[in-house]
C-alpha cells in the first residue's frame, strides 16, 4: 500500500503541473487532456487506497448544479434544429461537468500538497508573464511599437490569452502568497524572494489593467494590512509589505496614465446613452454602458419571443447580433475582418443563462453560485473566500460559461482550494505553518 501511495504522490504533482502550464499559457488541448488525466488518476488512487472507484467528495452541490445546468442546456439544444450548435455545445460546454468532476474525484488533497501545487502554479505564472513582458520589450525597443504592447490584452496576445482571465489567475495566486507570508511560509524559505514575487505580480496586474482585479487587489491588500496590524507578534516587514503594495496601487490609479484612465472612464459614464432607440455607428460604449445595454436587449428579446421560461437556446447570439444591427451599433467597416460588436455576448453569465435557458437556466446557475459561496462560508479560508468573491464578481463582468478557459477557472479553483484546505481555518489560525513544521 505504501508503494502505491508513493507512486500516486509522484504522479499527482506532475499532472497538476501540466494542467497549470496549459492554463497559464493557454494550451487549450493540453488543458482538456490534463483534466482527463486528473479524472483517471483520482479514480485509480481511490481504487488503490480504499478499494472503491469513487470518493465522497463527489457528493457536492457544485458538481450537481453543474451537471443539471449542462443537461438543461443540452436538452434545449437537442430540441432545436441546429445540429452544428448541438455538436459545438457538447464539445465546449462539457467542461462545465468534467472540470468539477476531475477535482471531486480525488481524495488525496491536503494542505501540504496544496502548498506544493500552488508553488508550481506560481512558477508557471512567473514564466508566462516574464515571456509576455520580454516579448513586449522586444516589440517596443527593437520593433519600435508603441507602449501599448505593455498593456491589457496586447500584453498577453502572443499566447492569445485574455487579460482579465490572466489577471484573475494572478490574483488567486497573489492571495495565496499573502496568506503564506502571513504564516511565515515563504517560497524557497526566503522572505526577499517571496516579497519580490508579490510586488512583481502586483506590477503585472497593473499592466494588465483589469479594473475588476485591480479593485479586488486593493481591497485584499487592505484586508491583510488591517488584519496584520492587529497581530502584534508579526514583524514590521510583514506589516510594511502590504502597506507599500497598497500605496503603489493608489499612486498608479491617481496618476494620468492608461491604467487610471480606464477607471476614470467608468466614473464619467453617460448612463442615459443606453436608453436611445438607435445609435450612431461611431459611438463607443464603455464597459458599463455596454453591459447595461445588454440588460435592455435581453429583456426585449425574451419579451418579443415570449421565452422567459426556457430562453432562446442556440439562437441567443444571432438575436443579440440582430439587436446590434437594428440599433445601428458599429458592426465593422465592411472592408476588413472587423465585425464591431457582432458576436459579442451579454458579458454577464446571469444574463447569458437567462437568455439561453430562461428562468430555469438562471435558477440553476444561481444554485451553482450559491453552492460555491457555501463552500467559502463552510471552510472560512482566506484563500477560498477571496477566490470565490472575485469569481462571482467576474460573473457580472463576463459570460464565463461560454468559453472553455473561463469555465475551467470558475469550476476548478473553488473546489480545489476547498478540498485542499480541509481541516484548516486560514482566517483565524496558523495551521498552514503548523502543518509545514510537522
Amino acid at each position: 500500500m505504501n508503494n502505491r501511495a508513493s507512486s500516486a504522490d509522484r504522479f499527482i504533482p506532475l499532472i497538476y503541473l501540466l494542467f497549470f502550464i496549459s492554463l497559464c499559457f493557454g494550451f487549450r488541448a493540453i488543458t482538456s487532456i490534463s483534466v482527463g488525466l486528473i479524472i483517471v488518476l483520482g479514480i485509480a488512487v481511490n481504487k488503490q487506497q480504499t478499494g472503491k472507484f469513487f470518493t465522497g467528495n463527489l457528493k457536492n452541490n457544485v458538481l450537481f448544479g453543474c451537471l443539471a445546468f449542462y443537461l438543461l442546456q443540452s436538452v434545449l439544444i437537442i430540441l432545436s434544429p441546429n445540429h452544428d450548435a448541438m455538436l459545438r455545445h457538447i464539445g465546449l460546454k462539457s467542461s462545465i461537468v468534467l472540470v468539477p468532476l476531475a477535482v471531486s474525484c480525488g481524495n488525496y488533497f491536503n494542505p501540504g500538497l496544496y502548498r506544493k501545487l500552488m508553488y508550481y502554479f506560481t512558477s508557471c505564472l512567473v514564466a508566462f508573464t516574464f515571456v509576455c513582458i520580454s516579448i513586449a520589450c522586444y516589440k517596443y525597443f527593437f520593433k519600435q511599437n508603441s507602449a501599448d504592447v505593455f498593456y491589457y490584452h496586447v500584453l498577453v496576445s502572443p499566447f492569445k490569452q485574455h487579460a482579465i482571465q490572466v489577471s484573475i489567475l494572478i490574483y488567486i495566486n497573489l492571495v495565496f502568497l499573502l496568506s503564506a507570508a502571513r504564516n511565515n511560509d515563504f517560497i524557497l524559505r526566503k522572505k526577499p524572494v517571496h516579497y519580490l514575487l508579490l510586488f512583481y505580480f502586483v506590477g503585472t496586474l497593473l499592466l494588465l489593467s483589469s479594473k475588476l482585479v485591480i479593485g479586488f487587489t486593493l481591497i485584499t491588500v487592505l484586508y491583510y494590512l488591517l488584519r496584520d496590524n492587529q497581530k502584534k507578534s508579526l514583524q514590521w516587514k510583514t506589516f510594511i509589505m502590504p502597506a507599500v503594495m497598497m500605496v503603489l496601487i493608489i499612486l498608479v490609479l491617481a496618476g494620468n496614465n492608461k491604467i487610471s484612465r480606464r477607471f476614470n472612464e467608468v466614473i464619467h459614464t453617460n448612463y442615459s446613452l443606453v436608453q436611445q432607440k438607435t445609435f450612431d455607428p461611431g459611438i463607443y460604449f464603455d464597459g458599463v454602458q455596454f453591459r447595461l445595454l445588454q440588460v435592455r436587449f435581453v429583456k426585449e428579446i425574451l419579451d418579443e419571443h415570449n421565452s422567459w421560461l426556457w430562453g432562446v437556446s442556440d439562437n441567443a447570439q444571432p438575436m443579440l447580433d440582430q439587436k446590434y444591427i437594428s440599433t445601428r451599433m458599429y458592426t465593422g467597416d465592411g472592408k476588413s475582418t472587423d465585425r464591431g460588436y457582432l458576436d459579442f455576448n451579454t458579458h454577464n453569465e446571469f444574463l447569458e443563462s437567462l437568455l439561453q435557458s430562461g428562468i430555469a437556466g438562471l435558477l440553476l446557475f444561481t444554485f451553482i453560485v450559491v453552492s460555491i459561496v457555501q463552500l467559502a462560508i463552510r471552510r472560512s479560508s482566506a484563500d477560498l473566500i477571496f477566490t470565490v468573491a472575485i469569481l462571482l464578481a467576474y460573473c457580472f463582468n463576463e459570460s464565463i460559461l461560454q468559453r472553455q478557459y473561463s469555465i475551467t477557472i470558475f469550476t476548478f479553483f473553488p473546489l480545489f482550494i476547498y478540498f485542499s484546505t480541509a481541516g484548516t481555518n486560514r482566517l483565524h489560525t496558523d495551521s498552514f505553518q503548523k502543518e509545514k513544521s510537522q
